[in-house]
């Protein structure tokens, strides 16, 4: 994400921009999934609002800096919408007014959603039946790649809580995948876990990593989250399933295509507070 940072000025002229044309004005990070985040709304929503556009900032530190900047601005209805990262499930996280983190790691996790996985590749492939689409793409796949790949994203998240420095969710995914299997190529997952253990022992003892485990381990248990929303979605989730989809459906657009396809097929339950948030807020 840019470190670019709007003026004051700059930010309120967007809003106000469509201020006459959105019922509330909602304020996100990526300027390049401006498309799929008005989708999200709309598909919560329905017809029951106006939005003519989302403002989007660049960066999860523009969003909340806003955030801080009007929450004693009652003016209008907003709402803050930021990547959850490995914020979402970290204690005594701050509240701010009206400033949301996903409940998962990146708006790319809604489309790690498998019935909507499957109708996408109906609409590649409208010659298939259900039953040819179920057995080229079997829900064993993508649990076998989420259990492969959580204990990694355990680890980047020790590594957050240790304030290392190593690599994390930028590690392409590519390099540890057996691309003609579309599987972890376990080899490879082993010697990169490895490698982060290696980067933390220079930065605590083992003791002091595995208190960081613990702390880790007991937060994700707390908010029920040792699953696919540990994930990153852009990074990994999303290069996971392009892989599967160019292989299998001779998809040829990017991720970014990909995951709004599927999430506008999805029932957005990945993180169903965010409708909840979402509809609280609704012009009365």
């Amino acid at each position: 994400m840019s470190n670019f940072r709007f003026s004051d000025g700059a930010m309120a002229a967007y809003a106000a921009l469509y201020s006459t044309s959105n019922d509330i004005d909602i304020y996100v990070e990526d300027r390049t999934l401006v498309g799929l985040y008005e989708m999200i709304v709309r598909k919560v929503f329905g017809g029951a609002i106006r939005l003519a556009a989302v403002t989007p900032l660049g960066s999860k530190a523009n969003v909340v800096r806003e955030a801080l900047r009007l929450q004693n601005d009652g003016a209008r209805k907003r709402f803050f919408l930021v990547d959850g990262d490995f914020d979402w499930f970290s204690a005594g996280l701050a509240e701010i007014k009206d400033l949301y983190y996903l409940n998962c790691y990146s708006i790319e996790n809604f489309a790690w959603h498998y019935a909507a996985v499957l109708d996408t590749a109906k609409i590649l492939a409208p010659e298939k039946s259900h039953a040819e689409i179920v057995q080229s793409l079997p829900a064993t796949m993508f649990a076998t790649f989420e259990s492969d790949i959580k204990p990694l994203f355990i680890l980047y998240a020790i590594c957050m809580r240790m304030n290392a420095t190593c690599e994390t969710v930028g590690y392409s995914l590519i390099r540890l995948i057996d691309r003609q299997k579309l599987v972890v190529d376990n080899r490879l997952l082993i010697n990169r876990i490895r490698e982060i253990y290696l980067h933390l022992r220079t930065l605590g003892s083992l003791a002091d990593i595995k208190r960081a485990r613990s702390a880790v381990i007991n937060e994700l248990l707390q908010k029920g989250a040792v699953d696919s929303r540990l994930i990153s979605g852009k990074d990994y989730l999303m290069q996971f399933l392009l892989l599967v989809m160019q292989s299998k459906y001779n998809f040829r657009g990017n991720s970014r295509q990909l995951a709004s396809m599927i999430i506008n097929q999805s029932d957005l339950t990945v993180d169903p507070r965010l409708k909840h948030e979402l509809l609280a807020r609704m012009p009365k």
